[in-house]
């Protein structure tokens, strides 16, 4: 299990602290294991790091108590910075960077595939990060310098419907993006006389998103003329599960031209309707 997994874990559990622990050391040690995975406890997963907490322990400890909450507070506004993959194939799918023009992350359903995809986008250069973050510093993750200074960034997300874009990648955008990039989706944005963010784009229309630092997310559905992949030259573009061979081909059309990239993640399945898909997939 520790060649699939093979990061090193910090657990802070009721005043314990255990370091530089293998993942395998945690699946054998039943005790801390139902600690962090019971939803009762005051858990927080900071990547390679987590803490877990019984609530009367936490009153008792009011220093600890406080420290609990700045961390909490702190990855809930910027989740990516302790974003940790959890294998080694996703870690080499997130630091694929220089040798790839189409870069692949290939696996079963319900391992974390559109997050890691969600992510890889976040880190392609298209936001400005801190590489003293954790994930850089401490995960294994490679930082890459924001491009966006002298040109605006446009990179585009699709998926084989919009329900998918509605339910699934666009919530992971909003999960990991930094919320100050989000600006009027951000949880911490306040509207005049409203006091809360905006909900989601406009899903009805072409669907974009304008970030702080001056980058457009575009979001697509493969339902769309081929028509509507055409219209922008991108940086990059994520396919979450594959795309019609029409689509793919009117996008790299574009995206070549800025030497962007294309990021796959997919299961791949079998889509009725689209003979494309699965194991008669292009």
């Amino acid at each position: 299990v520790d060649l699939v997994n093979p990061f090193r874990y910090t657990f802070h559990i009721d005043g314990k602290t255990y370091t530089d622990r293998p993942y395998s050391w945690y699946l054998s040690e039943k005790a801390i294991m139902a600690k962090v995975t019971d939803p009762r406890r005051r858990r927080l997963f900071l990547g390679l790091t987590i803490h877990s907490y019984d609530h009367d322990w936490l009153k008792a400890n009011p220093e600890k108590h406080e420290e609990f909450k700045r961390l909490y507070e702190d990855w809930r506004l910027h989740r990516l910075k302790y974003f940790a993959p959890n294998s080694q194939e996703q870690l080499d799918f997130l630091n694929d960077w220089d040798e790839h023009d189409i870069v692949g992350l290939v696996a079963p359903n319900r391992v974390g595939k559109t997050t890691c995809g969600v992510v890889k986008a976040l880190l392609s250069g298209i936001i400005p990060l801190d590489p003293e973050w954790p994930i850089f510093k401490e995960h294994g993750v490679k930082w890459r310098r924001f491009q966006g200074e002298d040109q605006q960034m446009t990179f585009g997300m699709g998926s084989y419907e919009w329900s998918h874009i509605k339910s699934v990648v666009w919530p992971r955008v909003k999960e990991y993006m930094p919320d100050e990039e989000l600006g009027v989706y951000g949880v911490t944005h306040k509207r005049a006389g409203v006091g809360r963010p905006k909900g989601d784009p406009n899903f009805d229309r072409l669907p974009h998103v304008i970030l702080k630092c001056g980058t457009r997310l575009k979001m697509h559905a493969y339902s769309q003329a081929q028509a509507n992949f055409e219209s922008d030259a991108y940086n990059g573009f994520l396919y979450d599960e594959q795309p019609p061979e029409n689509i793919f081909n009117a996008v790299d059309e574009r995206t070549r031209t800025l030497r962007g990239t294309h990021y796959f993640t997919l299961t791949p399945h079998k889509v009725d309707g689209r003979p494309d898909t699965g194991g008669g997939g292009w």
